[in-house]
């Protein structure tokens, strides 16, 4: 028991004695709020005169053997004797009189001022309110005299008391958090699978051109962002060391590489040496990953696109029948009526039978308006500047830079620099098959940007040439077949030319009168003509690209078939109408192959009977079938 006297003057003993007093009447009105203290039942004795009230709670809990922590905020002075029954009771009291706030966490007391206050909005995703409440309650950290308010059916916590009762109430909230994350991963075990490509990229693509980039996504990219939260990563192909194998847990192979920290571990990895793509998820989300990467990897269509820019002297434009605001004719033939929208509302294009388009040339009148072309080309009239032709798939973006680049010095104060000028030829184009792909006329949408730059000399400021530039950009459908055709650019070219007699044009003044200089200019007019075209290999692409229009039953009911290439039987699954002798040998070769097959009848060139072997599967029932053993 601590008791510490003091020697008090007689106005100070009956202010102890009200103290004291009042300590006997106000304390039993706490006992209800009062929280139970499961402390060593130990008489405290204290006799204060103007002593910190710091002091006093020190002794209270030296009373007690409990470390006491207090606020530096509490700086009140007391006075009187104090002698009470229930520690809890006691600390209410003294709380309800100095405006003070307790908290016992089970090995420290904890005194702040009521202002010192914390309040703090919890957001709950796996954990209810009601089993927080619980595990408070059981752990002892639970107090019912601080602020709780709950909404179940959101997740929303709201608390308020002492910063210690409020740091375990979110400490004890963020653990039982991550324990029930923890077990919800390690209830589905986690799973590696290595998914192949058979079409698509596996990795991302970058263009660069210029100055500029651009990044076409590849699978492991897009398939990231679908699913969503799935950290996304390229292993180099030879940092791995052993191929992970499908349905194998990834505690035995597992790729090396980053581990993901959201969606339990999730991770979709890149592997460009394969060109495949690995996942590591649970078994259930597998399925999932299949089934997005069947939908993404899928043929594409080949498209070529060709580029021709044509300068026609603008003098000699008549000659070829050009009128940006009538039409292009050749001689009395009309290949293409151009109506601008001061003419027609629309602004259409129509061809001389007036069938109406955009801009657009056929393959004939194409080729007659490059043959009268090449004749004015002939004659220096005309100039094919550039027909440059890439090959790209549908829907990805090709690009075609064909540029020249010089430098111009910057100087400043203190310092100078090289400034990059780049002109030339750009296209950007990604074409795409829009409607039935498999029709006669399949449509194709460009959405193109074409940037044309040529360097003029002598044209800026401090003799530095300048660049003129014609940017176009559009978006364009044309059928199979057809060319989008841009014209009307004019374009003036001015060159300068020094005539002079040798060495009396050299004499200073007087050679003046021995030489000339001669400025020409000529107008020339660019046009633009970009042909697009599906490529198309035969049966063997339209099965490939998933033909609904298969040839191949109609093939096999031909009598003859000329093309005995061991890829057009592949495709087609037949051979050519022959003798018997000849169609046994066929099927004696499929035979070595593991194939079964099977003979039809049908008719030689001759009008006789013929055999033709078709591979399929068949029974030995049937007379004329040729299968491989199967093995006991």
């Amino acid at each position: 028991m601590v008791t510490v006297m003091r020697t008090l003057m007689p106005k100070i003993g009956r202010i102890a004695a009200q103290m004291t007093l009042c300590a006997l009447c106000v304390v039993p009105m706490f006992s209800v709020q009062a929280t139970e203290l499961n402390w060593p039942e130990q008489p405290f004795r204290y006799y204060a005169d103007n002593d910190s009230l710091k002091d006093l709670l020190n002794n209270f809990g030296a009373n007690y053997r409990v470390s006491v922590s207090v606020s530096d905020k509490v700086n009140d002075r007391v006075s009187g004797r104090f002698t009470p029954e229930d520690p809890a009771e006691f600390l209410d009291y003294l709380a309800q009189v100095y405006n003070l706030m307790w908290y016992f966490d089970g090995a420290v007391l904890h005194v702040y001022k009521a202002t010192e206050t914390r309040s703090r909005l919890l957001q709950l995703e796996l954990l209810t309110a009601r089993e927080l409440r619980s595990t408070l309650i059981s752990t002892g950290v639970w107090d019912a005299r601080y602020g709780w308010r709950a909404a179940e059916n959101k997740g929303l916590v709201y608390l308020a008391g002492p910063p210690r009762y409020v740091e375990l109430v979110v400490q004890t909230a963020e653990a039982l958090e991550s324990r029930l994350l923890q077990k919800s991963n390690s209830t589905d075990e986690l799973f590696v699978e290595l998914i192949p490509l058979k079409y698509a990229s596996a990795t991302d693509r970058s263009i660069s051109y210029r100055d500029q980039s651009i990044t076409v996504p590849g699978i492991a990219s897009v398939l990231s962002r679908v699913v969503g939260g799935v950290q996304t990563q390229i292993t180099d192909s030879a940092s791995v060391q052993t191929s992970p194998v499908n349905g194998l847990p990834a505690e035995a192979a597992k790729p090396r590489g980053k581990t993901a920290s959201v969606h339990g571990g999730a991770t979709v990895e890149a592997e460009p040496g394969l060109n495949a793509i690995i996942v590591r998820d649970t078994q259930a989300r597998l399925p999932l990953y299949r089934k997005l990467v069947a939908q993404l990897d899928q043929p594409q269509s080949r498209i070529e696109v060709a580029l021709s820019i044509v300068d026609i002297s603008a003098n000699d434009l008549r000659q070829l029948g050009v009128d940006w605001r009538a039409g292009v004719s050749v001689g009395n033939n009309r290949i293409v009526d151009i109506k601008t929208t001061g003419d027609v509302d629309n602004g259409d294009v129509t061809l001389g039978s007036g069938q109406s388009f955009k801009s657009l040339l056929d393959s004939t009148n194409l080729n007659y308006l490059l043959a009268q072309i090449r004749l004015l080309e002939s004659k220096g009239s005309a100039q094919v500047v550039s027909r440059p032709t890439l090959l790209t798939q549908e829907n990805v973006e090709a690009v075609l830079n064909n540029s020249s680049t010089f430098y111009v010095k910057l100087v400043g104060k203190e310092t100078a620099a090289l400034e990059e000028v780049t002109y030339g030829t750009l296209l950007r184009i990604v074409p795409r098959i829009v409607g039935d792909r498999f029709a006669t006329r399949p449509e194709i949408n460009l959405s193109l940007h074409l940037e044309d730059g040529a360097k003029i000399p002598d044209g800026g400021v401090d003799d530095l040439p300048s660049v003129r530039k014609t940017e176009i950009s559009t978006l364009a459908t044309v059928k199979q077949g057809q060319s989008l055709l841009i014209g009307g650019v004019y374009r003036d070219e001015v060159s300068h030319q020094l005539r002079k007699v040798p060495l009396l044009g050299d004499i200073p003044y007087l050679g003046a009168l021995f030489r000339s200089n001669t400025n020409t200019t000529r107008r020339t007019v660019r046009m633009f003509i970009i042909e697009p075209r599906i490529v198309v290999d035969g049966i063997g692409d339209s099965v490939l690209i998933g033909n609904e229009h298969d040839l191949r039953p109609s093939i096999g009911q031909l009598n003859n078939i000329s093309n005995n290439s061991a890829e057009f039987k592949s495709v087609v699954e037949v051979f050519s109408c022959t003798s018997k002798t000849q169609a046994e040998r066929y099927q004696q070769d499929l035979l070595s192959q593991q194939k079964s097959s099977l003979l039809t009848q049908c008719q030689l060139p001759s009008g006789q009977v013929g055999w033709r072997v078709k591979v399929a599967e068949c029974d030995l029932s049937q007379a004329e079938c040729v299968r491989p053993s199967e093995e006991p």
